[in-house]
């Protein structure tokens, strides 16, 4: 008793876990619609988040409401790029992406987070978390480096802390209806920068593949489906970026497939940054939010399943939170909470989940059908371009005469490509319908819907 009397509480509005790119773009944006945030890091703010460069589409900065990326963040802007399958002819595309690097993005988000007032606690731990008999959350208690214990109560926690879902786990309805992911939904993925040492090396990699410099080339099914290499050799031939992605339970993996790749081609130098992990790739959970308790990021799979970039979902998962949290008195609340769920998933979850039915089918096949469905013209630019760009193929991109051409020249691969759009179409339809208002039992018949149509494995609402 005299332990809990003499613990230090303090009182915000909202207690943000987690100061990567997700809880940083959150914690201002909720700042700036003037609510009292803390924003909570384990770790020193310098080594928050990810560490590794991104590839980002730069339209979704003006959509949340946040400043482009400058030049300082920016390591390479649109490109054209080399699609290449095993043993099979390159599929030539535009690639609209920026490549940022997120340390540096996350450095402008939290000294913006500060100015808007928010309050940051590095080196703090959460500990546990204070959830009451209804199941509404109220407090987090934290451990700083020194060891003393502080209570954070506010109307408002959000876990943006990453695959550790620290508030997740803790979080007794949560913690069940968010269970921990298994490896055939995870990618293990490297990334780095590295140094040109033999800048003529680099010009013969690149005429091998009909590339230019400031042209990426991109080896997919490497190690089957959903493996991937990237190299791309910045215009001036002073550095190239190379990136390197498989599921988690195979080898080699992300980190073994990147130093096969530097020792293939000796012309690459020292690493000048980068990272390793593993990433979700499945779509967001059923459920993403309780009383008083919000997940998102990585916390919440809001991560795009065909390429396993989280930072659009993410930002946009912030924007929604501020926008739905506004007007309410208590953003905590039911009707608030629930709210953003619902916005989050008949919008960026829909297609989540349409192209986590495409994901899995990609994971299902091997080389020779990834260059068959490159080959024949199924799989065409304008297809390869939404992906990038996270959003469903509209009738101009879609170019369903070149869908038509490719299913002549490749029937049976064809035959078990129908199928998947029919079930990305479902989902996308399902996850349009997530109920509006809290209803347990609406959440569980569309948890069904969605998991029948798409042939997921119902969440465990």
């Amino acid at each position: 008793m005299r332990y809990l009397l003499t613990m230090r509480a303090r009182r915000f509005d909202v207690v943000v876990v987690g100061a990567g790119v997700a809880g940083s773009a959150a914690a201002l944006l909720l700042a700036r619609a003037h609510r009292r945030v803390v924003l909570v890091e384990r770790r020193a703010l310098d080594e928050a988040g990810a560490r590794w460069h991104n590839g980002v589409f730069p339209a979704v900065f003006g959509q949340v409401g946040l400043d482009r990326p400058g030049a300082s963040e920016c390591l390479a802007l649109e490109h054209e790029w080399r699609l290449v399958p095993p043993g099979g002819a390159p599929l030539r595309a535009s690639c609209p992406l920026w490549q940022l690097s997120m340390p540096r993005l996350q450095c402008r988000l939290h000294a913006h987070a500060r100015r808007a007032g928010v309050q940051i606690l590095e080196h703090s731990q959460a500990m546990s978390l204070d959830v009451d008999s209804g199941g509404r959350s109220r407090a987090l208690i934290v451990q700083a480096d020194a060891g003393h214990e502080e209570r954070l109560e506010a109307s408002l926690l959000v876990d943006a802390s990453g695959l550790a879902a620290a508030l997740r786990r803790m979080h007794p309805q949560l913690a069940h209806q968010c269970p921990d992911l298994t490896p055939p939904d995870l990618v293990s993925a490297a990334q780095k920068r590295c140094s040109i040492v033999d800048p003529g090396g680099a010009r013969a990699f690149l005429a091998r593949h009909g590339a230019e410099p400031g042209q990426g080339v991109t080896y997919t099914g490497v190690h089957g489906g959903y493996s991937t290499r990237m190299v791309l050799v910045s215009p001036d031939l002073g550095a190239v970026e190379l990136l390197a992605g498989c599921i988690a339970d195979r080898q080699p993996d992300g980190p073994g497939m990147l130093a096969a790749l530097e020792g293939e081609n000796p012309w690459i130098g020292q690493t000048i940054s980068g990272g390793a992990g593993l990433i979700p790739i499945r779509r967001p959970y059923a459920r993403l939010s309780a009383p008083g308790l919000i997940l998102i990021g990585d916390a919440a799979c809001m991560v795009f399943p065909m390429h396993g970039s989280g930072v659009a979902p993410a930002l946009r998962a912030a924007r929604l939170l501020a926008d739905c949290t506004r007007r309410a008195d208590d953003p905590g609340c039911e009707s608030a909470t629930w709210g953003f769920s619902a916005r989050f998933q008949r919008t960026v979850g829909a297609v989540h989940a349409a192209y986590d039915v495409l994901r899995r089918h990609v994971q299902s096949i091997d080389g020779a059908e990834a260059t068959a469905l490159l080959g024949s013209g199924l799989m065409h630019p304008g297809l390869v371009e939404c992906a990038l760009e996270q959003r469903m193929p509209d009738a101009a991109r879609l170019r369903p005469d070149r869908v038509f051409l490719g299913a002549l020249r490749a029937p049976r691969t064809a035959g078990r490509s129908a199928p998947v759009l029919a079930r990305m179409l479902a989902a996308f339809a399902a996850y349009r319908l997530y109920p509006h208002r809290s209803d347990p039992a609406a959440l569980r018949r569309w948890s069904r819907l969605g998991a029948w149509v798409a042939g997921f494995a119902a969440d465990p609402v």
